[in-house]
C-alpha cells in the first residue's frame, strides 16, 4: 500500500464522487465576449478565458498541500505511518477504502468506523514528534510515558479487535499487517518518550534544593515529584509493562470485560509509575493519587472508544 497523502477519509472521498469536479461544470457564459475599457482603449475578453486563469490558481491538489507538511518530508519510505503521525486512522481508512470494504455500507456506518478509527489512534497521535499539518485543527493533549505505554497496548488490541469482528479473508489479512506496521512505528516512539512535564521533574530532582520558603503542600509535592522524577525504567521493564496491558485489552469480549480491565490496568499502571517509592514512604499515596488525576482522561478515552467497538458488534 502507497500512502496517498490527497486522501483526507472516505465519507470526503464518497461525498467528492458524488459531486463533479469544478473543471467538469461547465461555464453557461463559455465563449461570451465582453468589452473591457483599459488605459483609454477598447478591448474583448473571453469569459471562458479568464475562468480558466481563475481555477489554475485554485488547481492545488490536497496532496500538494501536504507534501509541504514537515512530517510528511521527514517521513521513513519503510514506515507507512510517518506519514501520518497525527492522523493515523487516515492509514487504515485508505486501506478499507481501496479495498472495496466502505462499498457495501450506508453513509451513517461508514462514519461510525471512521469515528472508531480516529479515536482508537488519537492517543498514540500525540505523540508526533513535529507539529506539522494538523488536519482537522484539534490540538491533542500531550500524553505521560505511562499514558502511553497504556495507550499503545489498547489501541493494538482495539485495532485487532476490530479486525476480528468486522473483517474477513484478504482484507482481514492486509489491515492485520498495517496493525503490526502500526505496533513497530509507535513502539520506537515510546521506549524513550517523556512528556514535558516529565523532563521537568527528571531535571529538577537532579538539582541541589535551594532553601526557599514552601508550605506544606508545596513540600510534599516537590518531594513527591523529585521520587517521580528520579525513577528510572529500562526497556525491559516498559516492554514487559506494555506486554502485560496487551494480554489484559486481548481478553475483552464484552462491556464486564472492560470494566474489570480497566481496574486491573489502573493497578499495573500505578504499580509500575510508584516503583521507585516505597509503600512506607509517607509521599506513596500522594504519589499514586497524583498518578491517578494525570491519567484519568486517558482511561476515559480509552474506556469510550472500547464502549464504541462493542456497541457495534
Amino acid at each position: 500500500m502507497k500512502i496517498d497523502l490527497g486522501y483526507i477519509g472516505a465519507m470526503v472521498a464518497r461525498n467528492d464522487a458524488r459531486m463533479p469536479s469544478i473543471h467538469e461544470i461547465k461555464n453557461p457564459l463559455a465563449g461570451k465576449q465582453v468589452e473591457v475599457i483599459r488605459n483609454g482603449e477598447a478591448y474583448k475578453i473571453t469569459l471562458s478565458d479568464e475562468i480558466k486563469q481563475v481555477q489554475g490558481l485554485m488547481s492545488m491538489t490536497v496532496e500538494e498541500f501536504f507534501l509541504k507538511d514537515i512530517n510528511v518530508q521527514n517521513a521513513d519510505p519503510s514506515d507507512i505511518f510517518s506519514y501520518r503521525p497525527q492522523d493515523q486512522w487516515l492509514v487504515f481508512s485508505q486501506y478499507l477504502h481501496e479495498s472495496k470494504y466502505f462499498d457495501s455500507l450506508s453513509d451513517e456506518e461508514l462514519k461510525k468506523v471512521e469515528s472508531v478509527l480516529q479515536h482508537i489512534t488519537d492517543g498514540m497521535d500525540s505523540l508526533a514528534k513535529y507539529a506539522g499539518i494538523n488536519l482537522f485543527g484539534i490540538k491533542k493533549q500531550q500524553l505521560n510515558s505511562y499514558e502511553a505505554h497504556l495507550e499503545l497496548a489498547s489501541s493494538t488490541a482495539a485495532l485487532q479487535h476490530f479486525s476480528d469482528t468486522f473483517l474477513s479473508g484478504d482484507v482481514k489479512t492486509g489491515f492485520d499487517q498495517l496493525i503490526q506496521d502500526y505496533v513497530r512505528h509507535n513502539t520506537k516512539k515510546v521506549m524513550d518518550y517523556q512528556s514535558v512535564e516529565e523532563r521537568f521533574y527528571a531535571a529538577r530532582a537532579k538539582i541541589k534544593p535551594l532553601n526557599a520558603p514552601l508550605t506544606y503542600e508545596q513540600s510534599r509535592h516537590l518531594s513527591m515529584t523529585n521520587k517521580l522524577g528520579k525513577t528510572i525504567y529500562t526497556h525491559e521493564e516498559i516492554e514487559s509493562v506494555i506486554k502485560n496491558y496487551q494480554e489484559m485489552f486481548k481478553d475483552i469480549k464484552n462491556e464486564e470485560d472492560l470494566s474489570s480491565v480497566l481496574l486491573k490496568a489502573k493497578e499495573q499502571l500505578l504499580a509500575f509509575v510508584t516503583k521507585g517509592i516505597s509503600p512506607k514512604d509517607a509521599d506513596y499515596q500522594l504519589a499514586k493519587d497524583f498518578v491517578t488525576q494525570r491519567s484519568n482522561d486517558t482511561f476515559k478515552r480509552i474506556e469510550n472508544y472500547w464502549h464504541m467497538l462493542l456497541k457495534e458488534k
